[in-house]
């Protein structure tokens, strides 16, 4: 085992709309989660204000980022072009359409790896081990994303990415700097009756 202390700077990606990461440091809180898989020992976990998941558009999301060999500092930059990607489809697959602010959200996660804001990140939270108290950090209630007017069942389709920056020695230069993007996340939705359209 390597007697200098492991170091590693995360940077997530998420929503700047919603600004600044909500801590959920309530004790005995009991959450369910819908789980990314895990990737070089950092998984997401998503689940809304009610602590539980197949909810409603209306609710909002959350997601807290774990490692195995937590806590390691994380950061993000105020861009959601870059933050993650979120398709909705309905219980046949068709894809839904999405307000102006959904065309926004994860227009440029594609091109993140050849953007300078990878270099221009700032600490705000932290990935921790799942047996911590989880990390809030809030996202967007789906239905400000998608033009949703249909009751049923639906399926948000999250892609996550965050940039890892991994110390190898005691000089401020001396890290390898890796992206990691998480396979698609289904995230359940159920809307139960129709939405008002506005006038």
């Amino acid at each position: 085992m390597c007697n200098l202390r492991q170091w590693i700077l995360v940077v997530f990606l998420f929503l700047p709309s919603c600004t600044l990461p909500v801590a959920g440091q309530e004790t005995n809180r009991q959450t369910a989660f819908v789980e990314t898989k895990v990737i070089d020992s950092f998984s997401i976990g998503v689940s809304d204000e009610n602590d539980a998941t197949n909810s409603t558009p209306d609710q909002r999301l959350f997601f807290t980022l774990w490692y195995s060999n937590g806590p390691v500092h994380v950061a993000c930059p105020p861009h959601p072009q870059y933050s993650y990607k979120a398709e909705l489809f309905d219980a046949n697959g068709v894809a839904t359409a999405k307000t102006y602010l959904g065309k926004v959200v994860g227009s440029k996660f594609d091109a993140f790896a050849d953007s300078s804001l990878e270099k221009k990140m700032r600490a705000n939270t932290e990935a921790l081990k799942k047996s911590d108290l989880p990390v809030w950090s809030l996202m967007f209630r789906p239905i400000d994303l998608f033009k949703i007017d249909k009751p049923g069942h639906y399926t948000l389709r999250l892609w996550f990415q965050i940039v890892v920056f991994q110390r190898t020695g005691p000089n401020p230069g001396d890290f390898v700097r890796r992206l990691i993007r998480f396979p698609a996340l289904d995230y359940p939705l159920v809307q139960s009756k129709p939405i008002p359209k506005s006038p």
